[in-house]
């Protein structure tokens, strides 16, 4: 049995696990996504939710800050 929405599901998902590194005290996390996949990235800078900060052989690097409690939804 598959998920119907897959992306409402993982937004949650990331909502939550933010919430507990916000309580940990982190202020920002990095995240990597294959640089072929392009509709994601665009994707992400679309939103303004994260930042680009580069680029190595196999992945687009974005940064998350947790401090401003922005939300991804």
């Amino acid at each position: 049995r598959s998920i119907q929405h897959p992306i409402f599901v993982t937004i949650r998902l990331l909502e939550a696990y933010e919430e507990v590194l916000r309580r940990a005290g982190v202020m920002w996390y990095h995240g990597p996504v294959e640089r072929s996949n392009r509709k994601l990235i665009d994707a992400l800078e679309a939103s303004g939710g994260v930042t680009n900060i580069g680029t190595d052989d196999r992945f687009v690097w974005f940064r998350r800050s947790l401090i401003n409690g922005q939300r991804l939804s």
